[in-house]
């Protein structure tokens, strides 16, 4: 085995000819350098309510985007757990992203019947691959699938669920610490991802009923980018990012 043939100018090089699987939110791709990246595994983490369920199929509708346009031009496997996929919501989003895309094509004087012959509104269901498990055995035979189909270059999307720790004092005459919210599945966990994004609402504005509710994904782990926190929205068309007023 030859060892150290690579210098760090090849990884950045590589990194930098790497497309990534854009979300929507043009905040959030930039802070993640150009969307999830390939060959790595995110991780959204946030309470019930706070967009995972909706990026993920936001991120399982944009992988069809055509190359030409930024995209990755593949197909999905979507491993549910808790009845969180919607075939309806799937058909609204790549409307929607079909439409963004062909509006891009005739900006660019291309073709867009050519450009998008891969990628339609008839096939955007059947290009996703779809498994429910409800057991930890059928979890572990799901994941055996996907690693014998997976290959180098996938974009591994996870999601968990975030609880309350509390820390007992060191003895009686000290107060224990003010509980935390933690992301559920433990410490160790943490070493097996590249990145996490803590999803949650934006509670400033949760009084404002006249105005779509706004979300917060803070990227507090990742390879690429310092932790940041970033705003979006979740409309009709999917996930969009928040313009900011002038």
């Amino acid at each position: 085995m030859r060892m150290f043939e690579t210098s760090a100018l090849d990884l950045w090089r590589e990194e930098e000819n790497r497309t990534g699987l854009v979300t929507f939110c043009k905040d959030l791709d930039l802070a993640l350098g150009s969307g999830i990246a390939a060959g790595t595994i995110t991780e959204l983490c946030g309470p019930p309510g706070s967009g995972k369920t909706q990026l993920c199929l936001q991120l399982a509708v944009n992988v069809k985007i055509p190359r030409l346009l930024g995209g990755i031009e593949g197909c999905a496997a979507y491993l549910d757990t808790n009845y969180g996929f919607s075939p309806h919501r799937i058909q609204d989003m790549s409307k929607a992203c079909h439409n963004h895309c062909a509006n891009i094509a005739i900006l660019h004087g291309l073709n867009q019947e050519e450009l998008l012959a891969g990628f339609t509104e008839a096939n955007a269901l059947d290009d996703i691959n779809y498994a429910h498990v409800s057991d930890c055995s059928q979890l572990l035979e799901a994941l055996a699938i996907l690693q014998n189909r997976l290959y180098d270059g996938e974009k591994a999307i996870v999601t968990n669920d975030v609880t309350t720790r509390i820390s007992d004092a060191a003895d009686a005459s000290q107060q224990p610490d003010e509980p935390q919210i933690v992301p559920a599945l433990g410490g160790s966990h943490t070493h097996k991802i590249n990145q996490r994004i803590l999803l949650g609402r934006d509670e400033t504005n949760a009084d404002c009923s006249t105005k779509p509710p706004t979300y917060l994904a803070s990227v507090v782990k990742s390879h690429f980018k310092p932790e940041v926190t970033v705003a979006f929205r979740i409309e009709a068309t999917g996930i969009r990012g928040v313009k900011c007023k002038v």
